[in-house]
């Protein structure tokens, strides 16, 4: 497919977001840098979203519309890169927004540095869209080799999993016919990321904050509770070290890759606690995580740094849950 000079193809699924998707379209209305195109996805929506794409793709001519069958966020996502026809792609949520800037500092950063992969930060959102906090960030440019060196730290601190905040070559991904995972609803994000990251030679990232995310929505899945989220973030740890290896560097990416997998089970950990199942159904859960997923050996490899860790830590290598379940408690309780 042609792509145009400079051009950017937003693309953003949509899915029964009635109550985000105005702000969201109108953020995209308000950037300052003008070369763009705005492909809504509508995944078989069930409200009103339908009728809002068309009410801006009938009103704007640089923004287009798409109906489909419900067929999940990936499957938007995919037909989104199938008809851009951009230099560049940008992925944004339905239910987020962005800041007028965020394309002018996307590209600047991008030419400046003639990067394949370009990445700003993100501010999070809570409850009445306030702020509450933003992702680890710096000005990094970096060749191929430096990035996967840099992997580990960056995988650890920044938003490299999450496909928003971020500028994509849209030849990069077409050539080489990259996707999006249909068959999974959690990690397909990063898998789409690794994918695109072996095929660039330069790599950017600035620090400012660029993408607005909403931290708890209906549709969010990232504050679940899911059965299987473990097993999930253990086959990613698994992909993300394969990639590693592939690079060779592996050994001064490894401490980062396994603290990560260990702050998301302990998340995951959390939630399970905080779910309305019976306690000792909790238990068992919890248990069966540490004995697949968090040996003595794993916890032993975790670079833990804070007192509050190093006691999460000590409760699960012994299996306290009670105890672990009641530190919990009254963490959350002092800090509310």
């Amino acid at each position: 497919m042609n792509t145009e000079t400079g051009k950017i193809c937003i693309v953003l699924p949509v899915y029964n977001a009635e109550s985000f998707l105005d702000k969201c379209i109108h953020s995209i209305l308000r950037q300052t840098y003008k070369n763009w195109e705005l492909i809504l996805v509508d995944d078989g929506s069930k409200d009103a979203s339908s009728k809002i794409c068309d009410f801006f793709s009938e009103k704007y001519e640089n923004i287009r519309t798409i109906h489909q069958e419900n067929a999940g966020v990936s499957a938007a996502r995919n037909r989104g890169i199938q008809e851009a026809s951009g230099e560049f792609i940008v992925f944004v949520d339905s239910d987020d927004w962005v800041s007028d800037n965020m394309l002018e500092l996307l590209t600047s950063n991008q030419k400046k540095n003639d990067a394949d992969f370009t990445m700003g930060n993100a501010n999070i959102v809570g409850k009445n869209a306030q702020v509450i906090g933003c992702y680890a960030s710096e000005n990094l440019s970096l060749n191929q080799d430096e990035f996967w060196k840099h992997f580990g730290r960056l995988y650890s601190e920044t938003l490299l999993n999450s496909p928003w905040a971020k500028l994509y070559r849209t030849d990069i991904i077409q050539k080489n016919n990259l996707q999006f995972d249909l068959s999974r609803s959690l990690g397909e994000d990063l898998l789409f990321n690794l994918n695109y990251y072996q095929y660039c030679s330069r790599f950017c990232f600035f620090p400012t904050p660029i993408y607005y995310y909403r931290s708890v929505t209906p549709s969010s899945l990232t504050n679940r509770f899911q059965p299987d989220k473990t097993k999930i973030e253990y086959e990613l740890l698994v992909a993300v070290k394969d990639y590693c290896n592939k690079w060779n560097c592996l050994d001064e990416n490894l401490h980062y890759l396994n603290t990560t997998f260990f702050r998301r089970t302990y998340t995951q950990i959390q939630q399970i606690l905080s779910s309305s199942i019976p306690f000792h159904e909790k238990k068992v859960a919890i248990l069966n995580i540490i004995n697949q997923y968090l040996p003595k050996s794993f916890l032993e490899e975790i670079d833990i740094v804070s007192f509050h860790n190093k006691l999460v830590v000590f409760m699960i290598r012994h299996q306290y849950i009670s105890l672990l379940s009641a530190w919990i408690f009254i963490k959350n309780f002092i800090k509310h």
